[in-house]
């Protein structure tokens, strides 16, 4: 096996649209750092009427057999166009018929899968949807892929609110980057928020009172990464954003954006009791907000 980053089982959702199209470009530039054992495409009817919209066929004259023949013959076309190692790689091809959100769910439990890719289309509330629900209710890894992603990856964003979740996603960042050709520069930001200085009745200013709060932040800072990634300490940036305007998410957003991050990795969940049964709600949000930046969401 080649010095890559190894996934062993990917899952890869297409749905016959322009997306799939910026998922296998995506696939195809990863396959320079990633080595894949086993990668697994999947497409789901959701309604029959729908071939005849997509691709022009004329399904009163076809069973569902040839029907879901002539599907894997034009996805594997398009993955052989564009995927250039496609020969060299274990490659299966499944039609499923039904909801798009179960039966992708019932095929990463089925199948074990490790990272399953997912597109996110801009400005499309049902790509969204299906996305966070995916990647809330999965027991593997999600990488959301939106269009146009396909972008050298030369900055890495890792929220982190030292939470176990957090941690374990810092870890698969650093492991990832080693296997670039040129090292991104990642940078790990933690968003704070003041305390009400009228409750807690603090003589301070805000400004006083953010300082002090920000010192005590970095040193924990600190001992978070000496703890947890010691050897690797001296790659990372820190960064402290205080939470004013937008939410958590947004701020997250707004500083990868800043940035100019190709590629976030989130921990699927937080400090809270829900998040640790359910997704993270930051890590929701982060989804539903951004239609830019693919993000690894680690479990």
């Amino acid at each position: 096996m080649t010095n890559k980053f190894r996934i062993r089982q990917v899952l890869a959702a297409l749905d016959l649209s322009e997306m799939d199209e910026h998922i296998l470009a995506y696939l195809d530039y990863l396959n320079t750092y990633v080595y894949i054992d086993e990668l697994y495409f999947l497409h789901v009817v959701v309604k029959t009427r729908f071939w005849t919209n997509l691709l022009g066929w004329e399904s009163t004259l076809k069973s569902n057999f040839v029907l879901d023949e002539d599907i894997v013959k034009h996805i594997m076309g398009n993955v052989k166009a564009k995927l250039r190692y496609s020969d060299l790689i274990n490659i299966e091809y499944d039609i499923k018929e039904g909801n798009r959100r179960n039966q992708l769910l019932n095929t990463i439990s089925e199948q074990q899968i490790d990272v399953a890719f997912v597109g996110k289309k801009p400005n499309s509330e049902a790509s969204g949807v299906l996305v966070r629900n995916v990647a809330r209710k999965s027991k593997c890894s999600v990488w959301v892929v939106p269009q146009n992603a396909l972008k050298p990856i030369e900055q890495i964003l890792v929220p982190i609110d030292f939470s176990e979740s957090s941690t374990k996603a810092l870890k698969r960042a650093i492991e990832f980057n080693k296997y670039l050709e040129k090292p991104a520069q990642i940078t790990c930001v933690h968003i704070y928020k003041m305390p009400d200085m009228r409750i807690y009745q603090i003589n301070e200013t805000h400004e006083q009172v953010r300082e002090l709060l920000e010192q005590d932040l970095n040193s924990y800072f600190d001992e978070f990464l000496e703890e947890h990634i010691k050897e690797d300490r001296a790659i990372i940036k820190t960064q402290l954003i205080e939470r004013i305007r937008l939410s958590t998410a947004g701020n997250l957003l707004e500083c990868a954006q800043g940035l100019k991050a190709n590629l976030v990795f989130m921990g699927a969940k937080g400090h809270s009791a829900i998040s640790r049964i359910l997704l993270g709600s930051v890590t929701e949000n982060f989804i539903q907000l951004n239609d830019q930046i693919p993000t690894y969401i680690v479990r």
